[in-house]
């Protein structure tokens, strides 16, 4: 009985050795996991504050050529506008000239 006791001793100190060996092993597999996707987040956060920069940028664009556009849409309004003025002015003239 005593043999019995120990060998079983023995077999169940190799069960729980193998068992401590598996857990270890998942806790390395998670570990590393946890790393990779931790440096995946890093990756994804910088990826997503270099976008957010860039609509800030792009926005900033738009609203710079938006006022572009308005200040040669005015100017191109008066130049329309000085080249009606103008050709009335002419025409003015070549009356006159005609005239006489």
């Amino acid at each position: 009985m005593y043999i019995r006791n120990a060998t079983s001793t023995s077999t169940d100190d190799a069960e729980d050795k193998q068992k401590k060996a598996e857990i270890e092993s998942k806790k390395r597999r998670i570990q590393m996991e946890i790393l990779i996707m931790e440096g995946d987040l890093r990756k994804i956060n910088t990826d997503k504050i270099s976008v957010d920069n860039d609509i800030r940028k792009l926005t900033r664009d738009a609203e710079r050529i938006r006022i572009n556009l308005d200040e040669k849409k005015r100017h191109l309004a008066k130049l329309m506008q000085d080249a009606r003025t103008t050709e009335d002015e002419l025409r003015t003239l070549r009356k006159k000239l005609n005239l006489l």
